[in-house]
């Protein structure tokens, strides 16, 4: 099993459904993918993470490397992440690859 994620930055003027929207449209893309074990999203709780900016996560935890990597190959990722990247709003943690045992 592979952990993979994001940690999002939205600006505090920035309105819930457009962060829904992100977050949604990350979702979707897992959908695509298959072996996909558990999603995760929301809020982020940790302190030292809202420390440095942070304010949501999305973790997805796949059954294999080739799910992961099949994710990470979707055009739509790129395409979402794209305006977070933008911004520097987005940080990809390294990939677990002992999640789950």
């Amino acid at each position: 099993m592979i952990r993979h994620t994001l940690l999002l930055r939205f600006d505090h003027r920035t309105p819930p459904p457009a962060c829904d929207a992100v977050l949604l449209s990350l979702i979707a893309l897992c959908d695509q993918v298959g072996e996909v074990d558990s999603i995760a999203f929301g809020p982020e709780a940790d302190p030292q993470v809202r420390v440095q900016g942070f304010t949501h996560a999305f973790t997805v935890v796949f059954g294999s490397e080739a799910a992961h990597d099949a994710f990470h190959a979707l055009p739509g990722y790129a395409a979402a992440l794209e305006p977070l990247r933008a911004a520097e709003a987005v940080q990809v943690a390294p990939p677990d690859f002992g999640a789950g045992r």
